[in-house]
């Protein structure tokens, strides 16, 4: 009983939040079935049911799998969960099945046209595992293989390796053209596609016109490479008036200072002149005094 409701709480903590299951019941595909296994299984809701496909590797005749969710269109994604099958006692062999796995995301069902969301090695997978995967697209393609003569890292199975996916959950907004938490903001109206990223809203990429993050610059009003020469000729003509007419008005400070200068010396020599006149006619003055003062 515990054991099931740990699984349930787990399951709930995947799918309880703003972000939807954009893969839940949707059409699937696989390269090869097990009797009974069939690859609806991973998008049923049922974590109890799982979809297995034939073994890869030593002693196989195939040496890769795959798995496909077709979500039906273009979306927003945020992340992908996956819950492996477990068998009590053996979670470490199960571990190294699945390990080396790869998800892609693609636009069409071609893996060579997809884009890698994720690459597991050297270290062996978590059974119930998630990881962020920001990206756009409409199918997501689970794939794995075990070459002939490769040495594989310590831990990774090599034969008999089956793959069974109980559940598979790409979280993202059911709504097109938006992104945030809440899958409420519009993306940027010259995103190319309306395609935006689904946590800061930036651009994938621009319609034909427009660049930058959020594609807010206008193409157009850029200078063309003959404006920025005649830019950089005014610029620089408004350069070298300036220190000309620095080094006019430097010189003209320099010449009002040396006039200063020598007026100042000529005021200086005047009123020397002056004074050595100044001095003596006092002296003339008391002689004069002397006299008249001697005569009554």
């Amino acid at each position: 009983m515990i054991h099931h409701v740990f699984i349930w709480s787990t399951f709930c903590f995947l799918l309880c939040n703003s972000y939807e299951n954009l893969s839940l019941r949707k059409n699937v595909s696989q390269s090869t079935s097990d009797s009974g296994f069939k690859a609806s299984n991973a998008v049923d809701g049922d974590i109890t049911t799982c979809m297995r496909t034939k073994p890869i590797g030593r002693d196989s005749p195939y040496e890769s799998v795959w798995w496909m969710v077709d979500l039906g269109g273009v979306y927003n994604i945020h992340r992908i969960s996956i819950i492996f099958k477990n068998y009590e006692g053996f979670e470490l062999r199960q571990r190294g099945r699945f390990a080396g796995f790869s998800l892609f995301v693609s636009n069409t069902k071609d893996i060579k046209d997809s884009s890698l969301c994720y690459k597991n090695e050297p270290q062996l997978p978590p059974l119930n595992f998630t990881t962020t995967c920001t990206a756009s697209g409409r199918y997501i393609i689970f794939y794995n293989q075990r070459l002939d003569g490769v040495q594989y890292p310590n831990g990774f199975i090599s034969h008999n390796v089956s793959t069974e996916l109980c559940e598979v959950n790409v979280m993202g907004c059911t709504t097109t053209h938006v992104y945030g938490y809440d899958c409420e903001l519009p993306c940027p109206a010259n995103c190319r596609y309306n395609i935006c990223d689904i946590q800061d809203g930036s651009c994938l990429s621009c319609k034909s016109g427009w660049h930058g993050k959020y594609c807010e610059i206008d193409e157009s009003r850029k200078p063309t490479s003959d404006s920025s020469v005649l830019i950089g000729v005014m610029v620089f003509v408004g350069i070298s008036l300036a220190i000309a007419i620095g080094g006019l008005l430097s010189e003209r400070k320099r010449l009002n200072c040396k006039c200063r200068s020598k007026t100042y010396e000529v005021s200086k020599m005047h009123l020397s002149n002056l004074h050595k006149v100044t001095v003596k006619r006092p002296v003339n003055t008391y002689q004069g005094f002397s006299d008249i003062s001697s005569e009554a």
